[in-house]
């Protein structure tokens, strides 16, 4: 039969306006006068059943002249076992098994891949305890979903990528083996559970890297010994460290409202309005300035304590993230409010800072109008330098 599929293969080189239809393939050949080949591989193709029908000018055939002629052809592609023209073709007569010997008209390496590694796969959840009947497969996890056996070359082109990857994590011999199938199965379901049966397949092959990756979080999750709800209990754990070293830094930054004002107006009151250089202000002045300088160090201190709380939170935020669950965003909902109480208390020590650079110049303007005799005569010097000076410029030949 390896012969008649070669002699065809000559034959189908000079087939045009191919459609294939139930297995036979209509299409038309020109035999010229001078290829002898062609008309003996014809006439052998007739002898083996492969060539159903010969029609010339709408007549049908039973002897092929010498002269040069077009033909229309009917090939029973039933009677060339192991032939197809497309990988499709090839998909629908054998979609679990890869036949021994076949040829595929349609030349494409990538396709030939997928399909081999659809078979594996397939093979694989067959062994692994799927059931299967002739035209469908089941996986069974609490509820049932059906899996029918039909897919498209396309739906195959990424498979090969992961085929390994899959095949390693569903391996017999490792330790968890029927844990690992679990959560294989679990994948399954709740991807193509809402998809059409007879579509399931080809988008299991087609996101085969997915279904992967959700059973992979499922597993590391299992071998971390967490459910959500111990995930939780954790970071509720993690949470309340971190809202209680929140709160000591805002106990100091509410410590230094209070502190701040206070001081002010202890030191205010006991500036003496001399209208001179009094050295009580002065050392007032001074001892008021070295207080607020050391509560703005403090507050610096507090600032680096708020970061390192919240390069911590980031990291166990990120840790999270990794153990990827169904219910994903309630946990990040806890650890948006939780980001959310360091923003604020970094935003009341920021108004801290600022006020103390505020209260520092009240300080200073309250010592420089207790210690000289009038507005004026603060502004007076610099106004009466400015004024000579421009009087100088304009009159000055």
């Amino acid at each position: 039969m390896t012969e008649v599929i070669d002699i065809f293969k000559r034959v189908r080189a000079h087939l045009t306006a191919c459609v294939e239809e139930s297995r036979l393939l209509k299409g038309k050949l020109r035999i010229p006068a001078s290829n002898a080949q062609l008309r003996g591989d014809v006439q052998r193709l007739r002898e083996e059943g492969a060539i159903q029908t010969l029609h010339k000018d709408g007549a049908l055939v039973t002897a092929i002249g010498t002269e040069e002629a077009d033909y229309e052809v009917v090939i029973d592609l039933g009677n060339l076992p192991g032939y197809y023209e497309t990988y499709d073709a090839l998909i629908e007569a054998s979609p679990a098994d890869v036949p021994s010997t076949y040829t595929v008209w349609e030349d494409d390496q990538q396709l030939d891949a997928g399909y081999r590694s659809a078979v594996e796969l397939l093979q694989i959840l067959r062994k692994k305890g799927a059931v299967w009947t002739d035209d469908a497969f089941f996986v069974v996890e609490g509820q049932v979903v059906e899996f029918t056996l039909g897919f498209k070359g396309a739906d195959t082109i990424a498979l090969p990528l992961v085929l390994s990857a899959i095949a390693k994590f569903l391996h017999e011999d490792q330790l968890d083996a029927d844990a690992r199938w679990t959560f294989f199965r679990k994948a399954l379901i709740r991807l193509f559970h809402d998809t059409l049966k007879d579509a399931r397949l080809g988008s299991l092959l087609k996101n085969a890297k997915l279904v992967l990756e959700r059973a992979q979080e499922d597993h590391s999750l299992y071998l971390e010994r967490y459910s959500f709800e111990d995930l939780l209990k954790n970071f509720e754990a993690k949470r309340l460290e971190f809202v209680g070293n929140l709160n000591q830094v805002l106990a100091a930054v509410q410590t230094a409202l209070v502190a701040v004002p206070i001081g002010f107006f202890l030191i205010a009151e006991k500036f003496n309005a001399t209208g001179s250089w009094n050295f009580q202000n002065i050392l007032l002045l001074l001892g008021g300035l070295a207080f607020f300088a050391l509560v703005f160090v403090l507050i610096l201190n507090q600032r680096k304590t708020l970061a390192n709380v919240k390069s911590a939170l980031d990291d166990f935020e990120a840790d999270q993230k990794e153990k990827k669950t169904v219910k994903q965003e309630r946990l990040l909902r806890v650890l948006a409010a939780a980001q959310a109480h360091h923003q604020r208390v970094g935003g009341l020590l920021t108004a801290v800072q600022v006020l103390l650079v505020v209260f520092a110049i009240l300080l200073l303007a309250g010592f420089l109008w207790a210690s000289l005799k009038s507005t004026e005569e603060v502004l007076s010097a610099p106004v009466s330098a400015i004024i000579r000076v421009i009087l100088r410029i304009t009159i000055a030949p």
